[in-house]
């Protein structure tokens, strides 16, 4: 068993010392600071679920906020950022 959790822990601590993965949590969680907040709340389990589904899955408005911006910075922290310190 001591084994098994030593190997889970080794697999999430290595992708989460990749750049892109890194980067697409913390602005995930930039923009979609609410969803901590709520979770974290005194609301009822219920209300804390409806709240995050009709959040997250409101329409492409908020797929496009809760996914697609997240991922387009990451991908331009991870690989257009790089490309002006390379030409100094």
């Amino acid at each position: 068993m001591q084994e098994l959790f030593n190997d889970m822990r080794s697999y999430f601590n290595e992708r989460l010392n990749s750049p892109l993965v890194f980067s697409y949590v913390v602005a995930w969680l930039f923009f979609n600071y609410k969803v901590p907040l709520w979770l974290s709340s005194d609301l009822p389990e219920s209300e804390k679920i409806a709240l995050v589904d009709a959040y997250l899955h409101g329409g492409w408005d908020s797929a496009l906020h809760a996914y697609g911006w997240p991922a387009l910075i990451s991908f331009a922290y991870v690989f257009i950022v790089p490309i002006p310190a390379g030409l100094a």
